[in-house]
């Protein structure tokens, strides 16, 4: 099923991920795509920083193309200077990682502490942290939003 189609059934599956996920004593699960590299969790975008970069999945590994993702990528680079890159990661790239965090609606900015009951060394690391600052700034208006080019604002009168 193709990640733009929201629909019932793909919620429901997502749903089934965090009863295993809870029941497993995890906070989220991170699902896996058709070809074993790391999609996203049940609602959010997932990056690995490794020295000094973050690493994100591409849409083509079937994550949705959020907007949380989108402007935590314009964040990273442009007001951090962490250069983003879009591959596929595995599960040993997020358990070497320096950092590991969730980008989505709900979660905003989170880090990730542990994968599959694996301490992550880096927990609450600089660049999440940060990040976490600079997005939390601008949805409270303490910074201006970024211009966003998939935003399109109408007049009065306009079709």
């Amino acid at each position: 099923m193709p990640t733009a189609a929201k629909v019932g059934a793909g919620y429901a599956a997502l749903r089934m991920a965090r009863i295993e996920a809870a029941a497993r004593g995890a906070d989220e699960p991170i699902l896996l795509n058709d070809r074993g590299t790391v999609a996203e969790t049940a609602g959010a975008a997932v990056f690995a920083v490794r020295r000094g970069t973050a690493h994100t999945p591409p849409v083509a590994d079937g994550i949705l193309d959020s907007i949380t993702r989108r402007i935590a990528i314009r964040l990273l680079a442009e007001d951090l200077g962490v250069p983003v890159v879009e591959q596929s990661l595995t599960r040993s790239d997020l358990l070497s990682a320096d950092e590991v965090f969730l980008t989505g609606t709900l979660d905003e900015i989170r880090p990730v502490a542990a994968v599959d009951g694996v301490r992550l060394a880096g927990g609450d690391g600089p660049v999440a942290g940060a990040l976490q600052q600079r997005y939390s700034d601008m949805c409270y208006g303490l910074r201006p939003p970024l211009q966003q080019d998939w935003v399109h604002l109408l007049k009065n009168g306009d079709a």
